[in-house]
């Protein structure tokens, strides 16, 4: 019998040499943001140095805005590590 490989080593695949690893995330995003993340990606295409598509340029601006709340919601410092899946559902206010 083959061996089977776990669902995360299918979805997470190591990561290539000298680059970060990835992962796939699904996110919901307004209509309007889609849209403005897929025009800014394809007027970006030809332009060096830029984010070579919607994932990266998403990724990107994701990356800046947890530097800014880690910078102003916790001193500058990465938040702790979660310990485990994030609770689904409507947040408590």
């Amino acid at each position: 019998m083959a061996d089977l490989v776990p669902s995360a080593e299918l979805t997470n695949p190591p990561p290539v040499v000298g680059r970060p690893a990835k992962t796939k995330r699904t996110f919901y995003f307004y209509v309007e943001t889609s849209e403005r993340l897929l025009n800014a990606a394809e007027a970006l295409m030809a332009t060096p140095g830029a984010p070579r598509g919607p994932s990266d340029l998403a990724a990107e601006a994701v990356e800046r805005y947890v530097d800014y709340l880690e910078a102003t919601h916790n001193n500058g410092q990465p938040f702790a590590q979660r310990s485990g899946p994030l609770q689904r559902g409507p947040r408590i206010r």
